[in-house]
């Protein structure tokens, strides 16, 4: 996929890319918020994907005139949300959810290293590494309310959470922005970093 990408935008330049699958990405995770079905499920994922080899195609200017609002604001921000909701369970359950989480981190990281640490603690870090990190409180029913009544969808969504946000996880998220950014900005960006790092 990268080098078709390549090839594309060394043929017709980046602008290409941004017309052709930006708008289509944005539209994609936008149905998923009102419904997802199993296409739009397979469609999401390799949306994120898909992100991930565009980021080499384009240039540093490029990617910071549209990261604000395109990729943080239309892509990002809603995954992390779809991610950490419960109202919903994936037409291929945990599996999906889980695929969707860790591709997501990769892109956080391959955008972080892209963007620059400095950049990336400004416009990654908090709010959208933040939220991504506190779906393990709810994972971990860390300030949920514990109501018997809790309906059958959203009890299936909080045992795919639980299946998801699992130590592996936390394991593969946070130690390598510990890395890259440094484990004073994570203790500054993650609230929960007592779980996480008991976790880790």
């Amino acid at each position: 996929v990268l080098d078709c990408l390549t090839s594309v935008s060394a043929l017709f330049g980046a602008d290409f890319i941004l017309c052709q699958y930006l708008p289509h990405i944005t539209e994609l995770v936008a149905l998923c918020k009102k419904k997802i079905t199993g296409t739009l499920e397979g469609g999401l994922i390799s949306c994120i994907q898909l992100i991930k080899f565009m980021i080499p195609c384009l240039s540093d200017v490029t990617i910071m005139d549209h990261l604000q609002d395109d990729i943080l604001k239309n892509i990002i921000k809603p995954v992390i949300r779809l991610l950490n909701s419960t109202h919903f369970v994936m037409p291929c359950g945990f599996l999906a959810r889980s695929v969707l989480a860790r591709k997501l981190i990769d892109l956080f990281y391959i955008l972080s290293v892209r963007i620059g640490t400095e950049i990336a603690k400004e416009h990654l870090c908090i709010p959208h590494l933040q939220r991504f990190f506190l779906i393990f409180d709810k994972a971990y029913g860390i300030g949920e309310p514990n109501d018997s009544n809790i309906e059958a969808v959203r009890e299936k969504g909080m045992d795919e959470l639980k299946d998801v946000f699992t130590p592996s996880l936390a394991h593969a998220a946070y130690l390598p922005f510990a890395k890259l950014l440094g484990e004073s900005v994570m203790k500054h960006t993650v609230k929960n970093l007592e779980l996480i790092v008991t976790l880790c």
